[in-house]
């Protein structure tokens, strides 16, 4: 009988182990929209979580912005991939234009929270 209550307490103390090595997910999976201003109107765009991992960020509608800008403020999106995190420098020359990115890829993980 001893042998068993501790054989169970070894597989108590192994699934506590277990709950620890596997923390609670802060995000949904899947995909997240949001629109936030940027140099020449809103912007639009689509975070894609997965496991608690930013894998995609799309850009669905920026039509006011300066195609020229907009291309120089689209760095940020690698910034905020390599990053996994939004909270990376606005793009000097793109200033606005970064920023409604940034702004709008922070609301949509605010969206995906659990």
């Amino acid at each position: 009988a001893a042998e068993a209550a501790a054989a169970a307490g070894d597989m108590e103390a192994a699934e506590a182990l277990e709950a620890e090595a596997e923390p609670e997910l802060v995000f949904q999976e899947g995909d997240f929209s949001a629109t936030a201003a940027g140099f020449g109107g809103d912007i639009t765009l689509t975070v894609t979580l997965e496991n608690d991992t930013i894998t995609g960020i799309t850009i669905d509608q920026a039509e006011g912005e300066d195609a020229v800008y907009f291309a120089i403020a689209l760095e940020i999106v690698d910034d905020i991939l390599a990053a996994q995190t939004p909270d990376v420098d606005t793009i000097n020359g793109a200033t606005f234009s970064s920023t409604g990115i940034r702004d709008a890829v922070r609301k949509a993980l605010q969206e995906a929270m659990k």
